[in-house]
């Protein structure tokens, strides 16, 4: 089947998860995203937020520290998530 629509699931760790090659960095936050086929853009888009959450310490802080979805939720609002591409000038 088809997935309808680009998704993603985000887990916390309380505890630092060894992730990536020998020597990396352990994680506490990691994505799962799902993306069909047709969603080139909205995938480029998705981690190019990602990549600007991962440069704010300050919103993975709280994300961290969030206790419920609803607040995991503001935090991720706050992002700067690019939805469409720039219209030509």
């Amino acid at each position: 089947a088809n997935l309808p629509q680009l998704s993603f699931a985000l887990g916390r760790a309380v505890t630092p998860l060894p992730w990536g090659p020998k020597g990396a960095q352990p994680v506490r936050l990691v994505f799962l995203v799902a993306v069909p086929e047709t969603a080139t853009t909205e995938h480029l888009n998705l981690m190019s937020g990602f990549s600007r959450l991962h440069k704010d310490p300050r919103l993975i802080g709280r994300l961290l520290a969030a206790t419920d979805t609803f607040e995991i939720l503001r935090v991720l609002t706050e992002v700067r998530w690019r939805v469409h591409s720039p219209t030509p000038a």
